[in-house]
């Protein structure tokens, strides 16, 4: 007689169970979460945030190499239902791109990351809105690793990128406008170094216009920064720098750097005859 109520609580039990993880019989089998598609991306879903562990694994949903996916049914490619609440996509894409400058952009209204190095680094990581990243390839298959964690909202995310083919001659700062005497520039700066597709090292060679005259190599200038000596005449002053492959012989040139030197006239002791001579200076009583 005493048997029945426990039968009964221990079904209960299942169906309990059954109803608060309907899905947890559901994954694909035989699916290997870490293989990488090529061209495209194997997109692996987990239950949960931030849980890419193989309990948690659901099923896939795959993308082309740059696509939107809007989660417009909570339903893998093999047709398990997944919560839209809160999950997890691990996406996996063996890519190959051209040598040159490559921009990436990830769209998503929750955590995204994106990593070309087969999630070693991440490029990208947004809590959410649009991230961007720039970086010189220099050409082959790259592993590329695009997580996206969903909590709140209507869950979507996109990726895109751009190549500007060819080699990258870097970036250099310091646009300056100095009113002194002797003037004394501050050092430039390296945004970034040059790269070749050909993967071997520049050698750098800074040049300088003055006045709008033609470009000449500034002697011993020919690292990836350079500070001007103190003591430039009064004039307008444009800096690049050229960086060259030493196994190609080729040559290519950065932006441009401008100063523009404006020695203030006047030795500040002289009196005017006749007329005042005013001497202006920079601060308050500070002469």
């Amino acid at each position: 007689m005493r048997l029945a109520p426990i039968r009964f609580f221990a079904l209960l039990g299942i169906l309990v169970g059954v109803g608060f993880r309907s899905w947890a019989q559901c994954p694909e089998p035989g699916v290997n979460e870490s293989l990488y598609g090529s061209d495209a991306w194997n997109g692996y879903v987990y239950e949960g945030l931030n849980d890419f562990s193989t309990a948690s694994f659901l099923g896939t949903l795959n993308q082309s190499a740059e696509f939107d996916e809007l989660f417009a049914t909570n339903q893998t490619d093999g047709g398990c239902t997944f919560q839209l609440e809160t999950f997890s996509v691990r996406f996996k894409n063996r890519q190959s791109f051209a040598c040159g400058l490559h921009t990436f952009t990830v769209t998503s209204n929750n955590i995204a990351r994106l990593s070309i190095d087969g999630g070693s680094t991440f490029i990208i990581n947004n809590a959410s809105g649009t991230g961007q990243a720039t970086v010189h390839l220099t050409g082959g298959i790259y592993e590329l690793v695009l997580e996206y964690v969903h909590d709140t909202g209507s869950p979507e995310i996109h990726f895109e990128f751009d190549v500007d083919p060819g080699d990258y001659a870097g970036e250099i700062a310091g646009d300056q406008v100095i009113c002194d005497n002797p003037a004394d520039p501050a050092a430039f700066t390296s945004l970034s170094p040059a790269r070749f597709c050909s993967e071997q090292p520049a050698s750098y060679q800074w040049q300088v216009s003055f006045n709008g005259g033609s470009y000449t190599n500034i002697p011993g200038a020919t690292s990836l920064t350079y500070n001007v000596p103190a003591g430039l005449a009064a004039g307008n002053y444009l800096y690049k720098r050229l960086a060259t492959d030493a196994s190609t012989s080729t040559t290519i040139e950065s932006n441009e750097i401008s100063v523009v030197v404006d020695i203030p006239e006047g030795d500040q002791s002289s009196f005017g005859s006749g007329s005042w001579t005013a001497y202006a200076y920079e601060g308050a009583d500070n002469y």
